[in-house]
């Protein structure tokens, strides 16, 4: 690990009050895509930090600054990705590593309320097909590289949400709004349920 990423990781430990357990580079994926910066994934379990769930976080992202529009002149940002998990599986890994590359493998601009196409379905036997990036829903976790000074541009922290296709189409057609409603009217858990059902009542043919 470079200069840069072990100091985001020290305040990564100082900021869940405990060491990471595991720390996966990007190396550990079999695809990974030459000429990419070093991104890593750290896992931080809910047995050190104290918390309810196990958390993963990207570090390494905000290091290089992702493509902006060469006519985009509003205040730019750097991001780091972050879900809440029950237990980590490798699937999990896989996903956060193959999301935090995408700024940099296919110049995509990932910021708050944009979502993301999987090219299959998140999990086995799973209706979950696409991300959605939104400010983590623990308040602290939007403190989470406040003062960092390291970066580029200042980091604005996403949690990774997956969703249905049709939450998606949802989201694309009518904006974010309906979708809070969605996950307030169905009390939509903190820590990722892989083989929930899909919030949308399915169509009934004529």
């Amino acid at each position: 690990m470079n200069h840069y990423l072990n100091k985001q990781l020290a305040y990564y430990d100082q900021h869940f009050a405990c060491t990471a357990s595991v720390v996966f580079g990007s190396r550990w994926w079999k695809n990974q895509t030459s000429g990419l910066p070093d991104i890593w994934v750290a896992l931080y379990r809910k047995a050190e930090s104290g918390r309810a769930h196990d958390v993963l976080v990207t570090l390494g992202m905000s290091q290089v600054p992702q493509c902006f529009p060469a006519d985009y002149h509003d205040e730019k940002w750097s991001t780091e990705l972050l879900i809440y998990l029950e237990a980590v599986t490798e699937r999990d890994i896989h996903w956060m590593l193959w999301l935090a590359t995408l700024p940099y493998s296919n110049q995509i601009l990932l910021g708050y309320g944009d979502s993301i196409e999987l090219p299959e379905n998140m999990y086995e036997g799973s209706g979950l097909s696409t991300c959605l990036l939104m400010s983590p829903a623990i308040e602290m976790d939007n403190k989470l590289l406040e003062n960092f000074d390291a970066a580029p541009y200042p980091v604005e922290p996403l949690w990774v949400v997956p969703v249905t296709e049709a939450e998606s189409a949802l989201k694309q057609q009518q904006g974010l709004a309906p979708i809070f409603h969605l996950f307030q009217q169905n009390q939509h858990p903190l820590v990722l349920n892989r083989q929930r059902l899909c919030y949308l009542a399915p169509i009934k043919p004529n």
